[in-house]
């Protein structure tokens, strides 16, 4: 069906990228060998503000397609109190 579309292939929702984790990723793992205190993540919509400085941790994955060309990146943002 994809390929008799006028874009020749299957098309994803916009919300498809949101499907993709990286499972064997253990982010609380990571974020303590970067020495951050679980307790003082914030929810990453957050600004920084009154509770002080924060760093932000940044993991980005590109996402291709079967001709190996990126197709979109999934960016996750964990916010920490500092």
């Amino acid at each position: 069906m994809g390929r008799a579309s006028e874009w020749g292939d299957i098309i994803a929702p916009p919300t498809f990228p949101v499907t993709f984790r990286d499972e064997n990723a253990d982010t609380g793992s990571m974020l303590r060998d970067l020495g951050v205190d679980i307790s003082r993540i914030l929810h990453g919509d957050e600004k920084a503000g009154r509770s002080g400085p924060m760093a932000f941790v940044v993991r980005e994955m590109a996402v291709t397609d079967g001709e190996n060309e990126i197709v979109c990146r999934v960016r996750h943002i964990t916010v920490v109190r500092l």
